[in-house]
């Protein structure tokens, strides 16, 4: 599969050095069952590397940007256990492609408030409405950058994580038949569209 792949190596790693090794299959026991019909390569497509996470952490971040300039955020916190501080929530920021960080160039900023779920998980969404939006298209694929932080507990303006997530502004859709994006039709041309 290419599909990215994450593995938790924490009982796994020791104090010191420790070596990562991975071993990578041509052919497997099924390979001639399924995929006849394009060519699989072998190997090892996308970055490989090992990082640590707070305790309390961003599990997931889903992110849905629609051409009216509609930004909707749902985000998964992995709590260990330990309850989120009153009035906890995630802290958001978009930025044009290259900006990040630079406060003038900041598009929106909003908060999502989280709940627990459970004792292990909590959840935060919610959604705000962005104006001018550059729409993202194959041919011109403006991209914004979502930065969303997750504070420390108890430390106010304090940050224990941070993650980027690209996102693009389009709509995706199928009227009367016809594939759309962003209200204009899309003609793909070939075979084996995998």
């Amino acid at each position: 599969s290419k599909l990215p792949t994450e593995f938790r190596l924490t009982g796994k790693v020791t104090p010191g050095r420790n070596v990562l090794a991975m071993e990578v299959l041509c052919w497997t026991a099924g390979a001639y069952l399924e995929d006849q019909d394009m060519w699989w390569l072998a190997g090892i497509t996308r970055d490989v590397y090992a990082y640590a996470r707070p305790t309390q952490h961003i599990r997931d971040v889903q992110v849905r940007a629609f051409a009216d300039g509609l930004l909707e955020v749902d985000a998964e916190l992995a709590t260990a256990g330990s309850a989120l501080p009153a009035g906890a929530s995630l802290h958001c920021e978009l930025y044009p492609r290259g900006q990040e960080g630079d406060a003038a160039a900041r598009v929106v900023a909003f908060d999502l408030p989280a709940a627990a779920r459970t004792a292990e998980v909590a959840v935060a969404s919610g959604s705000c409405r962005v104006e001018g939006v550059r729409l993202w298209s194959a041919e011109v694929p403006n991209l914004y950058t979502l930065v969303v932080s997750l504070g420390k507990s108890g430390e106010e303006g304090s940050v224990s994580e941070a993650l980027r997530v690209s996102v693009g502004f389009r709509t995706v859709e199928i009227r009367q038949g016809r594939l759309r994006l962003n209200g204009n039709e899309l003609t793909i041309k070939g075979v084996n569209r995998h």
